[in-house]
């Protein structure tokens, strides 16, 4: 039995460092798609026990969850670039010192070029702070069969389904007082930006996420030892994520099926007909399909490009470039590692008990559709090529590819020589890929059943630390009721 918690601590162990390897270190920058952990994804949540199958027909289990994150500076970062905390917004005004003109992080002329929105005296620094809450209810439902097959004796089916509300706001923070703070506001938020907008106060989104089929069977059912199998199918039923705006509120897996295998297992530690004190371990895995989904795209090595103007050559007329960068793209998710273990505790009619979860996701692979020039889809015949565009030069007839977000706007010292446009080759493929992060998660609840165990209710709560800014820090609380019949 011992060797047995040994093997089990030391993959535990392997599995940290390897995700110390997998997930980068360092905290990430100049992203506009953040990675949220589904909020049912928790194994000691969804199983808080695990109990012999062999003398139940039949179960329902009801289960209430709350989450919210927890403020982290790191997160600022995500959203921003250069790894700052916060970026200055600059006009092009003389009563700006000279300094502070060539230590800007965004010239506002880029964004507002006309000073429809700000004035050309704008100096000011903000930031982007990300915060969720969301709450929902699951309900499941599983009957046990016994076929004479060795592949299904002592198994199990089972259907779940659960509704989410989830509540995101990207607040947006300057350094000036509050009617500078709502230019700033407005500045990302313009009517004729189609994507990567920020949203100027919270989104919210209610929905049932997807629907979960499971199949599952007893391995080892002997003296208290118990290790099951479970391999579940997840339907999606909501809608996509919202490119319109960055961390627009999502539920589930933003509509990605997915296939899950679990192995659930307890350990008793006192040897005897009834061991109080048990070792319990829930290792989880969940593939995701690949899916198509809208992403915008900054240029190689020119964050925050997205808000830059385009225009063709010839053409007076610009045009934000995130409605030319914004493509349909096939977004490979891979999988989230799950795995959860503790102690528990188990009186007659009470029990406790404690541990410690870790979640992993890798970050996301970006595949772009076929060029929109080519007869792929006729649904995306509308969005505009953006091969045929430039960054805008001086006038008409001149590009400036060499030009950040830091540069004046129409500069010509930025010109090309001959007009340049954008290639596939010059998108960042890296921008708007979520990044890949973990989550250590420290948990504890509470167990009342009836003498017979047959009815058994969980209430408990926990705490999250996000390994770097890929994640959020966050806690919760929830119950759990179980009959079994």
């Amino acid at each position: 039995m011992r060797q047995i918690i040994k093997y089990i601590c030391c993959g535990v162990c392997i599995l940290q460092i390897f995700t110390g390897i997998v997930v980068a270190k360092q905290n990430k920058t100049s992203k506009n798609i953040f990675v949220q952990r589904p909020l049912f994804q928790y194994t000691f949540i969804t199983t808080p026990q695990i109990y012999s199958q062999k003398c139940i027909s039949s179960g329902l289990t009801a289960i209430g969850m709350y989450e919210k994150s927890i403020p982290d500076c790191r997160q600022s970062r995500y959203f921003l670039f250069d790894c700052k905390d916060a970026l200055s917004i600059v006009g092009t005004s003389d009563q700006i010192s000279q300094t502070v003109q060539e230590n800007r992080d965004i010239s506002l002329t880029w964004l507002d070029y006309a000073h429809d929105i700000a004035p050309d005296t704008t100096n000011n620094f903000f930031s982007l702070s990300p915060h969720t809450k969301t709450y929902g209810a699951l309900l499941s439902y599983f009957k046990t069969f016994d076929l004479p097959i060795d592949l299904f004796k002592d198994s199990w089916i089972g259907v779940s389904a659960y509704v989410q509300s989830i509540t995101n706001h990207l607040e947006l923070s300057t350094n000036g007082n509050a009617e500078q703070t709502n230019v700033i506001s407005e500045l990302f938020n313009q009517s004729d930006w189609q994507y990567a907008k920020v949203a100027p106060c919270a989104c919210r989104k209610t929905a049932i996420p997807e629907i979960k089929a499971t199949f599952g069977s007893t391995i080892f059912d002997c003296d208290n030892l118990l290790v099951q199998y479970v391999s579940s199918l997840y339907i999606p039923t909501s809608d996509k994520q919202n490119p319109e705006y960055m961390f627009s509120p999502s539920v589930g897996k933003n509509k990605h099926w997915g296939i899950e295998v679990q192995l659930l297992s307890t350990i008793p530690l006192i040897d005897g007909d009834f061991c109080p004190l048990n070792f319990f371990s829930y290792l989880s895995n969940v593939f995701y399909i690949r899916r198509t989904h809208h992403r915008t795209f900054d240029l190689l090595k020119k964050p925050y490009s997205r808000y830059m103007l385009l225009r063709k050559e010839g053409h007076q007329e610009t045009v934000p470039a995130m409605n030319l960068l914004t493509l349909p793209c096939k977004v490979k998710t891979s999988n989230c590692a799950d795995i959860s273990f503790g102690l528990n505790y188990q009186a007659p009619c009470f029990g406790c008990s404690f541990g410690y979860n870790l979640w992993v996701h890798p970050t996301e692979k970006i595949f772009i559709h076929a060029p929109y020039c080519s007869e792929y889809r006729e649904k995306y015949r509308n969005i505009y090529p953006f091969e045929e565009y430039g960054i805008a030069g001086s006038d008409k007839d001149h590009s400036a590819s060499h030009a950040t977000i830091r540069d004046i706007a129409f500069d010509d010292h930025n010109d090309d020589e001959t007009f340049t446009t954008i290639k596939q080759s010059d998108l960042d493929l890296h921008s708007p890929a979520g990044q890949g992060g973990s989550t250590n998660t420290v948990f504890g609840f509470i167990t009342l059943n009836t003498p017979s165990k047959h009815c058994n209710f969980h209430l408990g709560g926990y705490y999250s630390a996000a390994y770097i800014n890929t994640s959020m820090s966050a806690w919760g609380g929830f119950f759990t009721l179980q009959a079994d019949f």
